[in-house]
């Protein structure tokens, strides 16, 4: 072991004086490392301009990416630490996440450990000593991770500091940094305390790296973490591979208007639906995830499905359980020792590499279109064709609307008319999948993201033919109230000519979604098929 250490010290110092071009070394540690041949383009100017930090007139610039789900985004801040032989600090939302990421890149074939997870008492006992023997012993790791829990912990800082002046950290990634706003201001208020690294750490570069990360998000990262300087990579969001089916119900549109021959989900349906039995049973080892929205649901699906398909191995994941068995049910599905796994949102398979997935299930609808653009992203990952299927009934979209309302009372602002906004762009899903509808589902979730409400100018003295003309126009394309900032909105992509003349930003934002169709999603498959 000593032999392969040194033998793995000298390999970093050479590569670490190398260029990033595609040599023969650096191909190596792609394929030996993260299982790939070669980057992306993207992906390639990216890791350009990490590999620039610490070089002599190059600038330190802070990061913020937004690159896809399943596009390699997890390549492009660990292979830099690896090519140059320096210490990072990953922030990770999940200790599943942790654990995927850690298992890969310490079954590198140079069998070397190089990643630590310092939320594990075992891993982080190395540090509990005196000041020396924590920087000697973490300091030895190449890549740590930990959650934003564990880095607003009394006396984590500190020892942070004591591993920075052993060996100064290259850079901090903020992995899934949407969730700094979305759950710092929800659940997680660790997460707003995250900015306490650039005080503790002003020289050291931050990257923030998110599938979902519109504008306002990019302003909240900019303000929370106090980024300068900052470089913005974008690339288009595309799923070529994804077969989208949205299955909406209703009491005025009570039988699934999918297209599906077999589709049996209507307007009495529960999670004990036939519909859903038949969409998970024909897929092999590791390749279907159910999605549900609680714990309770997740538990009852499990069962259910159990009970169903009994030559199926079915099991279940969500926070309550311990973090050994949690672990143990990721890892056994992962690598295709369970058939189906049920589990909720929230807590798995955020960032995941699940390769094997195939088929994805989600029974109830999420509260935001960001959720929802990163649970289609859940399949698919090898470039295989791959089917999401959601499940949905107008009490679930009232329970969401409940829901929404009573967090916003704790909310900013901002961050509400960010939610508000999302939830917008879920209600126009949700309409435009029932009958007679030719809009584009996908695009509509990809363009959902960035996508924002339009504030209406109307004067008192024009509310009634103001509310009269709204009236007109179908519920979806509707201006709406909203109570509590006091305003009328344009919800996203709502199209209402009716009120253009109170639309001082004289933008129709309904148009955004319409220039193209899938062709794959169950509208597109029916109207343009």
């Amino acid at each position: 072991m000593h032999l392969q250490t040194a033998c793995f010290a000298v390999w970093l110092v050479t590569l670490s004086n190398m260029s990033l071009g595609h040599t023969p070394d650096t191909t190596a540690v792609l394929r030996d490392f993260f299982g790939i041949a070669e980057l992306k383009t993207y992906q390639h100017e990216l890791v350009q301009h990490v590999l620039a930090y610490g070089v002599p007139g190059k600038s330190c610039g802070d990061v913020i990416c937004e690159f896809p789900t399943g596009s390699g985004k997890s390549v492009c801040y660990l292979l830099p630490a690896v090519l140059r032989g320096c210490t990072i600090l990953v922030i990770s939302p999940l200790l599943s996440l942790i654990h995927d990421q850690q298992l890969q890149l310490n079954s590198n074939k140079m069998g070397v450990k190089i990643a630590f997870n310092l939320c594990d008492a075992s891993e982080n006992a190395m540090g509990t000593d005196d000041g020396d023997s924590a920087a000697q012993g973490a300091s030895s790791a190449r890549i740590l991770f930990c959650t934003p829990e564990r880095l607003s912990t009394e006396g984590f800082l500190q020892k942070l500091v004591q591993i920075h002046q052993h060996t100064p950290f290259a850079y901090f990634t903020f992995d899934e940094a949407h969730l700094i706003i979305e759950s710092g201001n929800t659940f997680r208020e660790d997460y707003l305390k995250v900015g306490l690294l650039r005080t503790a750490f002003p020289a050291v570069p931050i990257l923030c790296f998110s599938a979902t990360c519109n504008d306002f998000v990019k302003s909240e990262l900019k303000n929370i973490l106090k980024l300068r300087n900052t470089a913005v990579f974008v690339t288009k969001h595309t799923k070529t591979n994804l077969f989208l089916n949205i299955h909406s119900v209703s009491k005025t549109c009570q039988t699934c208007q999918c297209g599906g021959k077999n589709c049996l989900w209507h307007h009495k349906s529960d999670m004990q639906c036939e519909s859903i039995v038949k969409s998970v049973n024909f897929w092999g080892p590791g390749e279907v995830l159910v999605f549900c929205n609680s714990r309770n649901d997740v538990e009852k699906m499990k069962t259910y499905l159990q009970k169903m398909l009994p030559t199926k191995n079915v099991a279940h994941y969500h926070g309550a359980m311990e973090d050994s068995a949690r672990s143990q049910v990721q890892l056994d599905f992962v690598r295709g020792d369970i058939d189906i796994l049920v589990a909720t949102a929230a807590s798995f398979g955020l960032g995941v590499n699940m390769i094997l997935v195939s088929k994805v299930v989600c029974v109830g609808i999420p509260t935001s279109i960001q959720a929802i653009s990163q649970m289609i992203g859940r399949g698919g990952r090898r470039g295989q064709q791959y089917y999401c299927d959601f499940y949905i009934k107008d009490s679930d979209m009232v329970k969401n609307r409940m829901i929404l309302e009573k967090e916003s009372l704790r909310m900013s602002p901002s961050y509400r008319k960010y939610m508000l906004d999302s939830f917008g762009a879920v209600q126009y899903l949700v309409a435009n999948s029932y009958a007679d509808k030719n809009a584009c589902l996908l695009n509509i979730i990809l363009l959902g993201v960035n996508t924002t409400s339009t504030v209406l100018a109307v004067p008192f003295a024009d509310l009634q033919i103001f509310k009269t003309k709204n009236a007109t126009m179908r519920p979806c394309n509707r201006a709406k109230w909203n109570a509590t900032l006091k305003k009328w909105f344009l919800p996203p992509f709502a199209s209402n000519p009716a009120v253009a003349q109170w639309n001082r930003a004289r933008i129709d934002t309904g148009v955004l979604h319409l220039a193209e169709h899938c062709h794959k999603c169950s509208n597109c498959r029916k109207t343009h098929p």
